[in-house]
C-alpha cells in the first residue's frame, strides 16, 4: 500500500510525499469533528487557497453520527455554523484533541480529490504519528477505500469530500505552544485532451499549517 501510493504521488510530481498511516490498533474513536470548505480564488492575478467556510470542532457521539455528518457534507446539505461565508486565508487547524478533520472542495471549480490514491499525504518532515486514516468520500456520502481486497487502487471520480484523523491531543502534549506541520492535499483538475476526451491534471496543495491555528476559531 505504501509503495503504490508513493509511486502515484511521484507521478504527480511530488516524489517525497508519504501516505498517512492507517488507524493505529487500540486508538479510541475521535469524539470531535471539524468541517471546512476549501476554496480557490484568483483576484487581480493573485491565487488564494483557504477555508471559505468552517466551524469550531464540535462533539459527536460516535462513528454513526460522524458518518451522518459526512453524508450531509458530501450532499451539500451540511449547515455550517458561519452566519455567512467568510474567507480564511490559510489551511491551519485549531484542534487540541483526537478529531476527524473533514474537507469539502467548493463546487464552483472543475476539481476533485485524486481518483486513485489517498487524498492526503505527508511531507518528509511531518510526524506520521499525528495524522492518519486519509479517506475519500463519494458524491453520495459513501466512504471510498483507497485499496480493494486485493491491494489494487480503487479508482473513483467525483470525490469532493475527504477526511483524516488528527491526533491533536498527542501533538499538544509535545508542542504546547502549537507547531507547524506539513501535509499535502492531493487533487486533480478536470480538462480535455487533444481528442476532446477527459484529461486530469494533478494539483498538490502543500500548506505549511499551524496547529492550533486561526481557521476554526
Amino acid at each position: 500500500m505504501t509503495a503504490l501510493d508513493m509511486q502515484r504521488y511521484e507521478s504527480c510530481g511530488f516524489p517525497n510525499a508519504r501516505p498517512l498511516a492507517d488507524r493505529r490498533p487500540g486508538n479510541a474513536e475521535p469524539a470531535t469533528v471539524v468541517v471546512g470548505e476549501v476554496a480557490l480564488t484568483v483576484e487581480n492575478g493573485v491565487i488564494r487557497i483557504g477555508f471559505s467556510r468552517g466551524h469550531k470542532p464540535v462533539r459527536i457521539s460516535g462513528r454513526q453520527e460522524f458518518e451522518t455528518i459526512l453524508k450531509e457534507v458530501a450532499l451539500g446539505k451540511y449547515e455550517y455554523t458561519d452566519l455567512k461565508p467568510r474567507w480564511l486565508p490559510d489551511l491551519s487547524l485549531g484542534i487540541k484533541d483526537n478529531c476527524y478533520v473533514v474537507m469539502r472542495l467548493s463546487s464552483d471549480l472543475n476539481w476533485q480529490f485524486i481518483r486513485d490514491a489517498a487524498p492526503f499525504s505527508l511531507s518528509p518532515s511531518a510526524n506520521s504519528d499525528i495524522y492518519y486514516d486519509a479517506t475519500r468520500v463519494d458524491a453520495e456520502g459513501n466512504i471510498v477505500p483507497t485499496r480493494d481486497s486485493c491491494g489494487r487502487p480503487v479508482v473513483k471520480d467525483g470525490c469532493m469530500t475527504a477526511f483524516f484523523i488528527a491526533d491533536g491531543k498527542t501533538a499538544m502534549e509535545h508542542h504546547k505552544d502549537g507547531f507547524i506541520h506539513h501535509y499535502n492535499i492531493n487533487l486533480e483538475i478536470r480538462g480535455t485532451d487533444e481528442h476532446g476526451g477527459v484529461a486530469w491534471q494533478p494539483l498538490v496543495i502543500d500548506p505549511d499549517i499551524r496547529n492550533p491555528g486561526v481557521s476554526f476559531k
